[in-house]
């Protein structure tokens, strides 16, 4: 490591001002289950929500099971599942998931019924997947809309609601607030759509990937309602919709319509979405497509994570301590990456024995994200490993100060004292 480079990175962890990391906000999700219950119809939303929530930086995800009673279920005649809480006790749903299988028994439950219909007047979106699209139907909730379910139950869904437009072949039906998927697998598709809703198009990639899940596609199912408030901007515009409609404001909703705006062009719209974006998230991502609708009108940006990560992984550390130092001093409160991203960005580098780069990721993680005792303690721990105890004794103690329960970090002091 250059004396140059070290005195850029050490500058630049003195210097820097004191960033928050933004708090995640949390969507409850309640997946309703009973005996009978399909496998793979809770089972695919539940990792579906649960890998959204590592997936996106704006958005956590408590996802619990909820049933009748609590009594253990059992699914597809081997797995015994007990309930994390009855209806009587769950917290207040924001995103309702309610799987097929032996749909006939909660259909027979009043109090399911009535449950359904409570919870779905305070909930964003409710979900059905395969035969839960009756407990829907049951509940008035598919009058007057388009609707699907298991290839095997389109015409006794016909038959029972008449006034229910059933589709056959469609992954899943978003009417706005209603969302139904088809049979077993589709509730899986159905929900990647809420997280692209709800997250964005890229989050709810990264979760289909992770999940291996095929080349998911957003345009796989209809959407019948694209919700009041999308509707609005295209018609009158953000500006505004904005100043008349302040309900059902999904940031994945307006993170994708900003993006089609920019693909079209219209430079103002995508500046105008991205930028309220940043007032409310103010995470990498959102100042990223800030970032590029500048970019778009020759105006200077800073660099994205992709970019700095790409100059530190070859070498040109000094670079992209350079390009970050001069952004910072443009754009004070703009944030480049990830805490967590830099963080296993270091780890890698780290790892593959790359000791020089590990310590710039780490060193600019810190001055991106002071505030946090792990970016310390995994800046020490860089320069433990690449020799310099003096320097790693200087910065164990700024972990632990930040955190004095971090153990590692007084486990490794006292093994250098």
């Amino acid at each position: 490591m250059t004396r140059k480079l070290i005195l850029l990175v050490f500058s630049l962890v003195i210097s820097s001002a004191c960033i928050s990391q933004y708090k995640q906000e949390v969507k409850n999700v309640a997946i309703f289950i009973n005996e009978g219950i399909e496998l793979f119809d809770f089972a695919g939303p539940g990792e579906v929500f649960v890998a959204a929530g590592r997936q996106s930086p704006v958005l956590d995800f408590n996802v619990y099971t909820v049933a009748a009673t609590a009594d253990e279920v059992v699914s597809q005649t081997f797995l015994k599942v007990i309930p994390n809480y009855t209806l009587d006790n769950c917290p207040p749903p924001d995103i309702i998931v309610l799987p097929g299988g032996a749909t006939g028994i909660p259909l027979r439950n009043p109090k399911v019924i009535d449950w359904i219909k409570k919870a779905n007047n305070d909930s964003e979106i409710t979900l059905s997947v395969c035969t839960g699209a009756f407990l829907l139907a049951k509940a008035g909730l598919l009058e007057g809309l388009k609707a699907t379910t298991h290839w095997g139950s389109i015409q006794a869904l016909r038959k029972s609601y008449p006034n229910t437009v059933v589709l056959e072949e469609t992954k899943y039906v978003d009417n706005g607030k209603i969302i139904t998927s088809g049979g077993v697998s589709s509730g899986t598709e159905g929900s990647l759509h809420v997280v692209n809703r709800l997250a964005g198009a890229a989050a709810a990639k990264r979760v289909a990937k992770y999940m291996e899940y095929g080349n998911w596609d957003t345009r796989i199912g209809l959407v019948v309602n694209e919700g009041d408030f999308i509707s609005a901007v295209k018609n009158d515009g953000f500006g505004k919709a904005l100043s008349t409609n302040k309900s059902n404001i999904f940031y994945g909703e307006l993170l994708n319509l900003g993006n089609a705006y920019l693909e079209k062009s219209n430079i103002e719209e995508a500046t105008a979405i991205f930028e309220y974006l940043v007032s409310e998230f103010p995470v990498d991502e959102t100042y990223e497509h800030v970032g590029k609708t500048y970019k778009k009108q020759g105006k200077y940006a800073p660099p994205s994570q992709s970019e700095l990560t790409e100059l530190i992984e070859a070498g040109n550390g000094v670079k992209a301590t350079t390009l970050y130092e001069k952004a910072k001093k443009e754009y004070p409160k703009w944030i480049m990456f990830s805490e967590n991203d830099f963080n296993g960005l270091g780890y890698r580098l780290m790892n593959a024995g790359k000791k020089s780069e590990s310590i710039v990721a780490f060193t600019l993680n810190s001055a991106e994200f002071p505030n946090s005792f792990n970016v310390w303690d995994s800046l020490a721990e860089s320069h433990l490993k690449s020799g310099n105890k003096k320097i790693a004794r200087k910065y164990y103690p700024k972990s632990l100060e930040l955190n004095p329960e971090n153990t590692n970090a007084k486990d490794v002091l006292a093994s250098l004292d």
